[in-house]
């Protein structure tokens, strides 16, 4: 089976979808910039992992297609809301919403994502109707609950790796697990089976996040987005906390600058980044990478034997690796 060639399917026809949906929203001064962020690029990790969770578990992934479009929709909204809160200038490569156009834009443009996202959910004419409007607001709920952690560890000073974990467990995961966990809904699996796939898109979640944050600091051009924005910004992330643990002398102080985001500015991030190779932080990482990896596979040992879930672990391994 070629994985790839089965995934850029699958983006195939959520993208297509998307197009047929939004080409022509009116007006253009609040759908335009919707477009614009919707079809920039993007893995549209969530919305195939939804509709390989439900093809796993014996569904029909085509009665999926308009829950798959509403967490594609909705985790874009959670993208134009981020980078507003971030100051963040560029996006996959491209300006953020707020940059190109203005702060009002971005943040209306937003909600009618938000709200276009339950329009295409409402569309759904399946048995657990109840449960799967349930999941999705429980992790559109976790989602503003990680951002609120997020946002709160970034001006506090007692912060561990747990408080970290917690965060990421919600802002990032939580979709991806209730992703999936729709998809099972959808293909009406029964409770082990859904525990299971969501264990599976729980740590998938925090290895995706994990990933995403060595990135920052290790990753080419084609990353995307400015590489060390988490050290320019003070980010309180996995590789920050550990080489705080670690770090003496004036190595520590130089960290302590980044915690405190005391006259950070992007010309340290090379030296940021020394600290963290000195002190083994980016070979701890990537191991943690590899542990969530390896939890989320073997969480779905026990469900069916299919190509569905051969694609699962392919494409949790793809994403262990991915260098953007």
């Amino acid at each position: 089976m070629d994985f790839e060639q089965s995934y850029s399917e699958y983006k195939r026809v959520i993208d297509e979808h998307l197009k047929r949906a939004l080409l022509d929203g009116e007006p253009d001064l609040l759908y335009e910039p919707v477009r614009y962020i919707l079809f920039a690029g993007g893995k549209r990790l969530r919305p195939v992992l939804l509709l390989l969770a439900c093809e796993l578990l014996g569904g029909n992934p085509f009665t999926a297609l308009n829950a798959a479009i509403a967490v594609e929709i909705f985790h874009n909204f959670t993208l134009v809301h981020d980078d507003i809160m971030d100051k963040a200038d560029m996006r996959r490569g491209i300006e953020t919403i707020h940059k190109k156009w203005d702060l009002n834009t971005a943040i209306l443009s937003g909600d009618v994502m938000f709200a276009i996202a339950y329009r295409f959910l409402t569309k759904l004419e399946v048995k657990r109707f109840n449960e799967i409007v349930d999941a999705f607001t429980k992790a559109a709920i976790e989602v503003c609950e990680g951002q609120a952690l997020d946002l709160k560890l970034e001006t506090s000073f007692d912060v561990g790796i747990d408080d970290y974990i917690e965060m990421i467990s919600k802002k990032t995961a939580s979709l991806i697990k209730h992703s999936v966990k729709i998809g099972a809904l959808i293909a009406d699996a029964d409770e082990g089976e859904i525990q299971a796939i969501e264990s599976y898109g729980l740590n998938l979640g925090l290895a995706f996040q994990l990933q995403d944050d060595l990135l920052d600091v290790v990753a080419g051009e084609d990353f995307g987005k400015s590489i060390g924005g988490d050290i320019v910004n003070g980010k309180r992330t996995f590789l920050l906390l550990r080489a705080l643990q670690r770090a003496e002398g004036k190595e520590r102080e130089i960290l302590l600058r980044v915690f405190n985001r005391d006259g950070v500015d992007s010309s340290l991030v090379p030296l940021v980044r020394d600290i963290y190779y000195y002190y083994g932080v980016i070979d701890e990482t990537q191991e943690m990478v590899k542990l969530y990896t390896d939890i989320a596979i073997n969480s779905i040992r026990v469900l069916p034997e299919n190509n569905a879930k051969d694609m699962l672990i392919w494409l949790a391994n793809k994403l262990c690796e991915r260098k953007i």
